[in-house]
């Protein structure tokens, strides 16, 4: 008796594997749109800033080497509905006749009281400069919500503060996320020099350092201000030190160097091999006060 051969039934037929397909492809586009920045603003303000709400700074005297500080609110520009006022306190350096003062853009986290007695500061108000700390809106003592989206802003109503009502000439001082805040600043008002300290190339390039994957989306996926030092180390610019820390695991090291070589003239640059994200080592202050007494010497 001949054997009947049959062909088996296929598992998947071909409209089940076009289903397939089809929500692979719904996956895939629900995943990029839930981790594209200009789609989770909220994902990337979590990234972004860090508010810190730590109240020491309320109370006098904030003293910060023989110099003691002055507690200041003032308001927030270019911002609709009820005012909303900043805190900072204004440092008088003891070195006879100020020479301007040096407003402080901080980093991303923390508050001003992390950076009393800092070095930067320290070594600032010896140079005879004032020294002007102050908070982002929703850190520290200052009101309001904090937001990626505001910083710039918040720079801005700090510059025109010290402006205003204190000392001039006026040199901006960046921290981390502080330097895209000092460049932001610094493209839009007149100021005598700009120093990024632990500088990023922009936050996009941070972010896809942290989390590869994010290199799949382009640059117009990102939020704008989208705080590009890259941008304003190129153009036109006032006196500018960019230092870059050699153990920075937060902005990496080769972001500052891309900085510096890319950076348009005035500029000087100082990497410091020994040096962590916003810190001094001890092994690299010899060359670090070197640069900062040649930077202002030249102002």
């Amino acid at each position: 008796m001949a054997t009947t051969f049959r062909r088996p039934k296929s598992i998947i037929k071909a409209g089940d594997g076009r289903r397939l397909w089809l929500l692979l492809l719904i996956f895939v586009a629900v995943v990029y749109a839930g981790f594209c920045p200009a789609l989770n603003e909220p994902l990337y303000e979590f990234m972004a800033v860090h508010p810190f709400k730590d109240f020491s700074d309320r109370y006098p005297p904030l003293i910060m080497g023989n110099c003691v500080g002055e507690n200041m609110f003032f308001p927030v520009l270019n911002r609709p509905g009820p005012p909303v006022y900043l805190h900072g306190v204004y440092f008088k350096t003891k070195r006879g006749t100020a020479k301007g003062t040096v407003i402080i853009n901080p980093s991303n986290s923390y508050n001003l009281a992390n950076y009393i007695n800092c070095m930067p500061a320290l070594t600032i108000l010896e140079m005879g400069y004032n020294v002007f700390l102050y908070d982002y809106e929703g850190f520290g003592h200052s009101e309001g919500e904090a937001s990626y989206k505001k910083l710039g802003n918040d720079g801005l109503s700090a510059y025109e503060f010290v402006r205003q009502s204190l000392a001039s000439p006026i040199v901006l001082y960046g921290m981390s996320m502080g330097t895209g805040v000092s460049s932001y600043v610094a493209a839009r008002v007149p100021v005598d020099g700009v120093i990024l300290d632990s500088p990023f190339v922009s936050p996009e390039v941070t972010l896809k350092e942290w989390v590869p994957l994010l290199n799949v989306y382009p640059t117009q996926m990102f939020s704008e201000p989208r705080y590009d030092n890259s941008a304003f180390v190129k153009g036109k610019h006032p006196p500018l030190l960019i230092l870059t820390k050699g153990q920075d695991i937060t902005c990496s090291p080769q972001q500052g160097v891309t900085l510096s070589k890319i950076a348009s003239a005035p500029a000087t640059s100082l990497f410091m091999p020994d040096s962590a994200h916003c810190y001094v080592a001890v092994t690299d202050t010899p060359m670090y006060l070197k640069a900062m007494r040649k930077f202002f010497d030249q102002l």
